[in-house]
């Protein structure tokens, strides 16, 4: 599913280069589900960004089902992340002047299906993400949690091939980190593959997890 071979990302400041990636060589399967562990800087983010797509790495590969997005110019990346990656960070940046149900449908703006049908994905995804009841509701209105679920929603709605999440428990308290696991537990039951970068030890106990991946310095350090 995933392969990414020899990737490196470099940064230059000052006329000093130092990496953010080195070397980075990774084998992910369809329908693993994936965590990424590493203090601030490690390289996780970095990593997450080059999938998506999102960021060019400075050499190396990523193959999605065969294909280096790498290759991908502006339009075919915006096109890929349309249709084959869902992002969740820990800021859900969000329309404050919009509700749910406005904030949900704004991923399916560029594409051609009928108002009903998008009407019917954002209620299904409503309720897979425990948010349905909250659809019409102001987003400055919502919780921490509420909001995570909307940011979730958002990011499934296009039914992704890949789901990258970036510190998604960093902004919640336990109860909703649990109602995110829940959440994530249904979704690995649905094929999809789960690469999610965390401090949160709540993730080492879970036995949905496939892989776990310690990152050090830019590298990776150890994978099990």
């Amino acid at each position: 599913m995933i392969k990414i071979k020899n990737l490196n990302k470099i940064f230059k400041i000052s006329e000093k280069k130092f990496y953010a990636l080195k070397d980075i060589n990774l084998n992910i399967k369809k329908s693993e589900l994936v965590t990424i562990y590493g203090k601030s800087g490690s390289g996780k983010s970095t990593l997450l960004s080059i999938i998506a797509s999102i960021m060019k790495p400075t050499d190396g590969a990523v193959y999605i089902e065969g294909e280096n997005i790498v290759s991908y110019n502006d339009y075919f990346a915006s096109l890929y992340r349309q249709k084959t990656v869902g992002i969740i960070t820990q800021d859900f940046y969000l329309f404050d002047l919009l509700n749910v149900r406005e904030n949900i449908k704004t991923a399916l703006i560029i594409t051609d299906i009928s108002t009903k049908e998008i009407n019917n994905k954002v209620e299904n995804i409503a309720k897979l993400c425990n948010i349905h009841h909250k659809l019409d509701m102001p987003i400055n209105t919502l919780s921490g949690g509420e909001k995570q679920r909307c940011t979730i929603a958002r990011a499934l709605i296009n039914n992704p091939k890949i789901l990258l999440c970036d510190e998604p428990t960093a902004n919640l308290d336990y109860e909703n980190s649990l109602i995110f696991i829940e959440i994530l537990i249904k979704l690995k039951k649905t094929d999809k593959t789960i690469i999610i970068a965390t401090h949160d030890p709540l993730f080492k106990t879970l036995d949905i997890v496939n892989k776990k991946i310690f990152m050090n310095n830019a590298e990776i350090e150890t994978h099990e």
